[in-house]
């Protein structure tokens, strides 16, 4: 039945949970985190304030940290082409400056890029801390970690023969995700807790009306693969999300986690608890663009002004009666 307001687009997304309530317990006591699983449009990242980008900026070049390499460096003019024609990014100045600015702090004189940056471990790690004490945001810091692993992958197409130049290469994006994990914790925006509804979303952040929080992550399939899971499932996590995609009809699952794009990665919008009545949450399909192409993903966006210590709830589009009686003792259900 369509809802007061709702689109017939936004009521075909709105989620059907198919699975048990009852979630996997965790310790108590302990304050578990996680990262919303990436590939967001470009159009999503945290942008700092005017006045707190001046401060960083002056902070960035007191500490020699704003430096860059001439635009015309050979290596940053292909990489930008890159960029453009097989990542399929048009938009990419701000990916480059900050690749360009890494380099020249590692390598400080010279107008050609040389290859010794990947030996660099100690500089690396050095550039990543002094961005943090000048103010970055985590948000920000992430960026300039993301734009020099693509730029290393860029590297691994250039010289495809040379083995050592590989391994070098494969190292040195080795050290960038170890340096990324504690920024990423920093990023956090969620956290969970647990009650008698099992595992929930506290926000540790605000977030404005109409902002993305994370996207429903999970393997991708036809609704009637979803359909297929959920009769020989047994996994009490066995939360399956159906959805219309033009005339295709689709089903996120997230029965596989962690996932096998994101393994090391914690995702949360399969954690967030049902409301009714009190939402501040709502599915919202789009097409993003990867570069293995076009892919149907739905972003969990905020329906209103949300505050920190709020929990993140959407209306599963289900009452206590659709789990064959399961639900009927859960009265937190019609909330």
């Amino acid at each position: 039945m369509e809802k007061a307001g709702e689109s017939k687009e936004e009521e075909r997304t709105r989620w059907r949970s198919v699975g048990r309530l009852s979630r996997v317990k965790r310790a108590p006591g302990r304050d578990y985190r996680g990262n919303n699983a990436q590939g967001l449009p470009r159009r999503h990242r945290a942008i700092p304030s005017t006045s707190n980008f001046s401060g960083v900026h002056c902070n960035m070049q007191q500490m020699g940290l704003y430096e860059k390499f001439p635009s015309e460096t050979p290596i940053l003019v292909e990489f930008k082409k890159y960029l453009v024609e097989h990542l399929e990014v048009p938009n990419c100045q701000q990916e480059v400056d900050n690749v360009s600015r890494m380099l020249r702090y590692m390598q400080p004189t010279g107008d050609r890029v040389n290859m010794d940056f990947l030996k660099k471990s100690t500089e690396t790690k050095d550039y990543i801390v002094s961005l943090k004490r000048a103010k970055l945001l985590p948000a920000t810091i992430l960026n300039y970690i993301k734009n020099m692993i693509s730029f290393v992958q860029f590297l691994l197409t250039r010289d495809v023969d040379d083995q050592d130049f590989h391994r070098g290469c494969q190292a040195y994006i080795m050290l960038l995700n170890t340096l990324r994990k504690p920024v990423s914790k920093a990023h956090s925006k969620v956290t969970y807790y647990e009650d008698k509804r099992g595992q929930g979303v506290i926000a540790t952040r605000a977030f404005v009306k109409g902002a993305v929080i994370c996207d429903y992550h999970g393997e991708l399939v036809t609704a009637e693969e979803g359909r297929k899971i959920l009769e020989s499932s047994t996994d009490e996590m066995g939360y399956l999300f159906f959805f219309t995609s033009g005339s295709q009809q689709l089903c996120i699952n997230t029965q596989t986690h962690p996932c096998r794009c994101h393994p090391t990665m914690e995702t949360m919008g399969r954690k967030m608890n049902h409301s009714k009545n009190n939402l501040n949450v709502k599915p919202q399909h789009c097409k993003i663009k990867f570069p293995e192409g076009e892919k149907d993903t739905l972003l969990l966006v905020a329906a209103r002004d949300i505050a920190v210590d709020e929990e993140l709830r959407f209306d599963y589009g289900v009452n206590r009666k659709s789990f064959r009686g399961e639900g009927l003792d859960r009265e937190w259900f019609d909330e």
